[in-house]
């Protein structure tokens, strides 16, 4: 063999395979090139392997595809319950966002369906392969009574936009009376 030379997304998973480029390949024998595969952008990915050698039909050249998915987001907590708050005062709890997967993630908005909820948009932009960040989302009830809503997470993981429940209850202020 002379190189064996790979395009696009793929690359030759040298642990796995038996031929190596300036090894020998010895008469009715066979080897096996394995490949891997890590797509750097969603969709349709081409790609191809050439094995130089001194055969007569000699380059072989074999056509890769293969499709670039979006990957999983993982959030903890996956509810948020913030109890009774008093109109007038805040409370606030952190969402933690994840990436278990070995490309980054875009995380273009995250919104809430009540302007009670506001969210902080520190993990809006690039979430690193295998990073996370924490979203602080801050409950300020503007009357009272219950105050459930859905938080949405935009972006390009898979199942976009990735939903988590809000609740709370706005809480009348206690009167205080002086003198008593």
């Amino acid at each position: 063999f002379g190189t064996i030379a790979t395009a696009g997304d793929y690359a030759v998973d040298t642990i796995h395979s038996t031929c190596a480029s300036g090894s020998t390949l010895a008469a009715n024998s066979s080897c096996v090139i394995a490949l891997t595969f890590t797509p750097t952008a969603l969709g349709l990915r081409g790609g191809g392997l050439t094995i130089n050698d001194n055969a007569s039909n000699a380059p072989q050249v074999v056509a890769l595809s293969g499709s670039g998915i979006a990957g999983h987001l993982r959030l903890r907590p996956s509810a948020l319950y913030f109890g009774k708050v008093v109109m007038g005062l805040e409370k606030d709890i952190a969402l933690t966002l994840r990436n278990p997967n070995r490309a980054p993630l875009q995380i273009t908005a995250i919104r809430s369906g009540l302007s009670d909820y506001r969210i902080d948009s520190g993990c809006v932009g690039v979430l690193p392969a295998g990073g996370s960040c924490s979203a602080m989302v801050h409950f300020a009830p503007s009357s009272a009574g219950r105050k459930p809503t859905t938080l949405f997470i935009d972006g390009n993981a898979a199942h976009s936009p990735r939903v988590v429940k809000l609740t709370g209850r706005g809480k009348m202020p206690v009167l205080a009376r002086s003198p008593t």
